[in-house]
């Protein structure tokens, strides 16, 4: 359980780190650097609200299991 929630909680960290760096790379040769930085900083905060539901996603299948 424990091996599949980090492999999980890393792949996904991968991909949104990688996504990120390609979809800033081309915000980045379209658009202005005012507009780039808000793009940033919005899809950073997403990012972190996600991992935030994931974590208390799994907290709550944790609770209901240790029952």
């Amino acid at each position: 359980m424990t091996a599949s929630l980090i492999l999980l909680t890393s792949s996904t960290r991968y991909t949104s780190a990688s996504s990120l760096h390609n979809s800033t790379f081309s915000l980045w040769a379209l658009f202005p650097k005012r507009v780039c930085a808000r793009a940033i900083n919005f899809s950073f905060s997403a990012i972190a609200f996600s991992k935030f539901s994931m974590l208390v996603f799994i907290s709550s299948i944790w609770r209901t299991h240790s029952k």
